[in-house]
């Protein structure tokens, strides 16, 4: 998982740390990461393939809440609802 490791470690602590700042159930923290439908060719080089994404999203909502994923159009783009005492 070539930087997307990096990548996944950057997210769960600053997922973990939105959790801990709110104290309670309901934020809905935000990541974006370059890629989506249409990226550009710059961000190509930094595009996870959707066996990353997953991962991504599985190790979210292990520590978060359940985690939606949507494919904008030049990022990814994970949303996760904070379930009571996630931390």
């Amino acid at each position: 998982m070539r930087d997307g490791l990096h990548l996944r470690d950057h997210v769960l602590e600053e997922q973990e740390r939105a959790v801990v700042d709110a104290g309670q159930p309901g934020p809905e923290p935000a990541i974006s990461w370059h890629g989506g439908t249409a990226p550009t060719r710059i961000q190509r080089r930094l595009v996870l393939d959707e066996a990353e994404l997953a991962g991504l999203a599985s190790a979210i909502g292990e520590h978060i809440g359940d985690v939606g994923l949507q494919h904008l159009a030049q990022s990814e783009l994970f949303t996760a609802v904070v379930r009571a005492g996630a931390r």
